[in-house]
């Protein structure tokens, strides 16, 4: 009730509470209507599906907000309804969704969220429960989202299979600098092929924002480059960053160069 007409707390911590999905609904109805909280900590508060439910609503609401669902129980259902309910919220920028009894048929619909969502920065997901499926699924997101930096799966039930779909998937995404993979069931050789692949985008995002501030010319440079079959289509900075620091890593076969006025 306090919250509801509150016009100057900015950020509330609730963690290592009993708050439960009870008073979660309390406190959900009560953000709805409040204009100033920013940040809200909830981690170990034993949440499951119904709070995580009415959280999600207060999160389409209000679209300011910032939680901390660690350690809690919202598992597959709760996490789809969470993330689903980001599409319209551009301030969460991260999500923490630790050890929420999250397996493959929930990074199955967070992959769904993630794939063409513009404002998600990292989201982490360690200490759940997803295997090679739910990687696959996460994997196939990658393969379109273009703004994901960073995505924390450690202390999961991912194999070999699952890390190779993420691999496949970095093979084309340029953007994720930072994926967490031990403590899994994966060969070493392949998390540290991984993290090359990431530290390789890391290296293409130093260099872009150099070439950017100094280099950059005022018109946009359009490449069509071929890659397994698939049409990819990059900017002028990429262009100029692969030729910098990738040729070993990725684009074959470059096809054709056009120019148009930058917009």
């Amino acid at each position: 009730n306090a919250l509801k007409n509150n016009e100057t707390l900015r950020k509330i911590d609730l963690g290592c509470n009993r708050i439960g999905d009870e008073g979660v609904k309390s406190l959900a109805n009560a953000l709805k209507n409040n204009e100033t909280l920013r940040e809200v900590n909830l981690d170990y508060n034993r949440i499951g599906y119904e709070g995580a439910k009415s959280l999600a609503s207060a999160l389409s609401t209000n679209t300011n907000l910032r939680l901390n669902l660690s350690y809690n129980e919202i598992g597959n259902s709760g996490a789809g309804a969470i993330v689903n309910a980001l599409r319209n919220n551009k301030t969460m920028i991260r999500i923490d969704l630790r050890a929420n009894q999250i397996g493959d048929s929930g990074a199955g619909e967070i992959a769904n969220a993630l794939e063409n969502n513009e404002t998600q920065r990292g989201i982490d997901l360690r200490y759940n429960q997803i295997g090679d499926e739910g990687a696959k699924s996460l994997a196939n997101a990658l393969k379109n989202n273009k703004t994901l930096r960073g995505i924390g799966l450690r202390y999961n039930q991912i194999g070999n299979e699952g890390a190779i779909e993420i691999a496949n998937a970095l093979s084309t995404n340029t953007n994720l600098i930072n994926i967490t993979l031990f403590d899994n069931k994966i060969a070493y050789r392949l998390i540290e092929g991984i993290r090359g692949l990431c530290e390789r985008n890391l290296e293409i995002a130093d260099a872009i924002s150099d070439y950017s501030k100094s280099v950059l010319a005022p018109r946009l440079v359009r490449a069509s480059v071929k890659d397994g079959g698939n049409e990819i289509i990059l900017s002028s900075e990429v262009i100029y960053i692969l030729d910098q620091v990738t040729q070993k890593h990725l684009f074959k076969n470059l096809t054709h160069l056009a120019y148009r006025d930058w917009e």
